[in-house]
């Protein structure tokens, strides 16, 4: 996949992109890994199913790497780099479902290039977790 080569003029309010993708016990292992939080509620099936939930719980912090991809990818795309990011965590995702992320232009700053977006991820069609990515689009 290639990174989006976005022109300044080619940014405007309004503009959205959105995609669906799934976490499997595979990227949460390598997560694991990656970070050392071994947490039993994103690995062990039997304890998370003990504390409430229908399977491991996803870490949030994974969910929010769709947002580097947002910000490096799409909006502002290869250009770009991340300058901020809030997330409010509303729901928890289980290893396996189906996640849609939706992110919309809502502010443009001509005279510092930033670029703020505002996002929903959802699952199970309910809000898991919105917020505020921006970035700065710094092209040639």
């Amino acid at each position: 996949m290639e990174a989006a080569v976005l022109a300044w003029s080619d940014v405007h309010e309004g503009m959205f992109v959105e995609w669906e993708f799934t976490v499997d016990e595979s990227q949460m292992r390598q997560f694991a890994e990656l970070t050392g939080d071994y947490a039993p509620l994103h690995l062990d099936a039997e304890f998370a199913r003990s504390r409430g939930f229908a399977g491991p719980v996803v870490y949030g912090a994974l969910l929010c790497g769709q947002l580097s991809r947002l910000i490096g990818m799409h909006i502002p795309g290869r250009d770009g780099f991340f300058i901020g990011l809030t997330a409010d965590f509303r729901r928890p995702v289980i290893v396996g479902e189906t996640v849609a992320l939706r992110a919309e232009v809502i502010q443009v700053s001509e005279a510092t290039r930033a670029i703020k977006l505002k996002y929903t991820l959802r699952a199970g069609g309910k809000i898991a977790v919105s917020g505020t990515a921006e970035g700065v689009l710094r092209s040639a």
